[in-house]
């Protein structure tokens, strides 16, 4: 990790140089003389190998799952969309775009409570653009104390932009 910059806005000047020593005069000169400090990262990482970016991707749909982010999740929709099919109805599957997830995610988070969600089957890449994954979701409706456990398979697939959630499938 490398801090580059660090600006100082009442100065409207951007300094660069000894991060430490640069920080500590901020600090001094904010004593004296009160001004807003604000420091930018940039992180110089190499790229994730396949795998990894496909860990971390599993990783990103279990953080918006367990926060209930149903905007955040809508954001992980692949391009051509999410094949869901995990309501009460067997058999039952619709194909929604990013927009129409946001309300299905919206809609299944208010009438669930999520107790825990994990993978516990985390895909690797196969190298053919589409992979499965298994997840134990466990959640009461509202107003219920009853747990329920559900195992959903979640498809992703993989494009130019990165990876996609493709499908949510119930396995009962």
């Amino acid at each position: 990790m490398i801090l580059r910059i660090i600006q100082i806005k009442r100065l409207g000047t951007t300094v660069a140089g000894y991060p430490l020593a640069i920080a500590l005069l901020a600090v001094l000169l904010s004593v004296i003389h009160p001004v807003q400090v604000v420091a930018e990262l940039k992180i110089d990482a190499a790229p994730l190998d396949a795998s990894s970016a496909l860990q971390r991707f599993c990783g990103t749909i279990s953080q918006r799952w367990l926060a209930g982010d149903h905007a955040a999740m809508a954001e992980l929709v692949a391009a051509d969309g999410v094949r869901i099919a995990i309501g009460p109805v067997r058999g039952r599957d619709n194909l929604y775009s990013s927009n129409q997830a946001f309300y299905f995610f919206k809609n299944l988070f208010q009438s669930a409570e999520t107790e825990s969600f994990r993978f516990v089957k985390v895909p690797e890449d196969g190298g053919g653009g589409l992979v499965n994954g298994m997840a134990e979701w466990l959640h009461r409706r509202a107003g219920s104390e009853e747990i329920t456990e559900v195992r959903l398979v979640f498809s992703l697939t993989h494009s130019t932009t990165g990876w996609g959630l493709a499908g949510i499938r119930a396995v009962r």
